[in-house]
C-alpha cells in the first residue's frame, strides 16, 4: 500500500512503459503470426525484392542510354535467369560426369577403413563390418524414412517451391520493370507528406540489401575460386561444385562458409584419404581468416550495421521460422527492421548516433598520433 503523499511518478512511468512494451509484444506476435499464414507468399516476395534490389538498378542505366522499358526489363530477367540457369546445368554435368569416379574412390577408401578397423588396435569382427551394409539398409526400412508419407511430403514440397518459384519471378520482373515508379505509387496511396518519410527509409532499405547482397556476392566469388583452385591442384572431385556451394554459402552469414567447407573436406576425405582432407580443412580456415579480416571489412563495410550477435539470433529466428530460406532472408531482413526503428523510433536513433561516435573515439584513439618527439 501507497502511503499518503507518497510520489507515484516512478510508478506512474514504469506502467506507461510496461503498457507499451506490452503493445509492442503483441503487435510483433500478431505479426509472427499472420507471417506464418502468409509466408508461402511473403518469402518468394521478400525474394523477388532482395534480388531486385540488384538488377533493377541494371535496368535502369540500360534505359538511361535509350532501351524502352520493358525491354530492358526483359534484357535483365531474361539474362539473369539465363546465367543461372547455365550455371545451374554445368555444375549438374559435372556432378553425374564425376558420380562412377566419386562412387570407386569412395568404396576404395570404405575398403580401407574396414580393413584398418579389422586390426589393433581396433580388433573389429570381419564378420560384423561384412554385414554393415546389410544392417545399414534395414534401418532404413525399418526407420520409416522413405515411406509414402515421406514421398507425400516431397510431392508437397514441390508443389510449394514451383508455386513460390512463380510468384517471385513474376515479382522480381515487374520490379526490373517499375521499380523505379514505386515512390509515386506510394506518394499517391498515403499522400505526400507521408510518402516522403516512408520513400526514405525504403530507399535507404533498398540501398542498403543492395550494398550488402553485392559485397557477400563479392566476397563468396572470391572465396570460391580461391577453394575451387586449392581443391582442383589437390585433385578433389568436384571442385567446380564446391566452390559454387562455397559462393552460395557466403549468403549465410557465420554457417554457410563453415557447412561449405565440412563438406568440401568430407568429400576429400572419403575419395582422397585424410592427409588431403588435412590439407583442405587448413585452406578453408586460411580462406575464412582471409575473408573476415580483409574482405569483409573491405567489401561489405558497414552494409547492415548490426552487431554479431544480432546477427547470429537473426539467424537462429529464420531458421526456425522458415528454415534454410528464412537463414538466407534473415540479415537483410534485420537490417531493414533496424533501419525502419532507427528512423520512426527516435530514442533508437539516438543510441545508434551515440554507438557510431564512442566507435569513432576509439578508432581515433588507437591511431598512432604522427607528432615527432620531442
Amino acid at each position: 500500500m501507497i502511503s499518503d503523499g507518497a510520489d507515484t511518478k516512478v510508478l506512474e512511468t514504469a506502467g506507461i512503459i510496461s503498457l507499451r512494451i506490452l503493445s509492442v509484444a503483441a503487435v510483433a506476435y500478431l505479426g509472427f503470426l499472420l507471417f506464418i499464414r502468409v509466408r508461402a507468399v511473403a518469402l518468394p516476395i521478400i525474394t523477388a525484392m532482395l534480388i531486385g534490389s540488384v538488377l533493377q538498378p541494371l535496368a535502369t542505366k540500360l534505359r538511361k542510354v535509350g532501351v524502352p522499358r520493358s525491354l530492358a526489363a526483359v534484357i535483365v530477367f531474361v539474362g539473369s535467369i539465363l546465367v543461372l540457369t547455365l550455371m545451374g546445368s554445368f555444375v549438374v554435368r559435372q556432378v553425374v560426369d564425376q558420380a562412377p569416379e566419386i562412387e570407386l574412390r569412395a568404396n576404395e577408401a570404405i575398403d580401407e577403413l574396414q580393413d584398418r578397423l579389422t586390426k589393433p588396435p581396433f580388433n573389429v569382427d570381419p564378420e560384423r563390418m561384412d554385414n554393415f551394409d546389410e544392417q545399414l539398409g534395414d534401418w532404413i526400412n525399418d526407420s520409416g524414412i522413405v515411406n509414402a508419407d515421406s514421398a507425400a511430403s516431397i510431392g508437397g514440397f514441390a508443389t510449394s517451391v514451383f508455386s513460390g518459384l512463380f510468384i517471385a519471378l513474376t515479382v522480381l520482373f515487374f520490379i526490373c520493370k517499375d521499380g523505379d515508379r514505386f515512390p509515386a505509387y506510394l506518394a499517391v496511396l498515403v499522400g505526400d507528406g507521408r510518402a516522403d518519410r516512408l520513400n526514405r527509409v525504403g530507399s535507404e532499405i533498398w540501398q542498403t540489401t543492395a550494398s550488402y547482397l553485392r559485397g557477400v556476392g563479392l566476397t563468396g566469388l572470391v572465396d570460391g575460386i580461391l577453394i575451387g583452385i586449392a581443391l582442383a591442384i589437390l585433385d578433389v572431385p568436384l571442385y567446380v561444385p564446391l566452390a559454387l556451394l562455397t559462393f552460395m554459402g557466403a549468403f549465410i552469414p557465420v554457417v554457410g562458409a563453415t557447412l561449405a567447407g565440412i563438406l568440401a573436406a568430407g568429400i576429400a576425405l572419403a575419395t582422397n584419404g585424410p592427409g588431403t582432407a588435412l590439407i583442405v580443412v587448413v585452406v578453408v580456415l586460411g580462406v575464412q581468416q582471409l575473408e573476415g579480416n580483409f574482405l569483409a571489412p573491405l567489401l561489405l563495410g558497414r552494409a547492415v550495421a548490426l552487431h554479431p550477435v544480432t546477427i547470429l539470433l537473426s539467424l537462429a529466428i529464420g531458421a526456425t521460422v522458415a528454415g534454410i530460406w528464412g537463414a538466407l532472408l534473415a540479415v537483410p531482413a534485420a537490417a531493414a527492421i533496424r533501419i525502419a526503428l532507427t528512423e520512426f523510433v527516435p530514442s533508437l536513433h539516438r543510441a545508434h548516433e551515440l554507438e557510431l561516435a564512442i566507435e569513432a573515439a576509439e578508432t581515433h584513439d588507437q591511431k598512432p598520433t604522427q607528432e615527432p618527439p620531442k
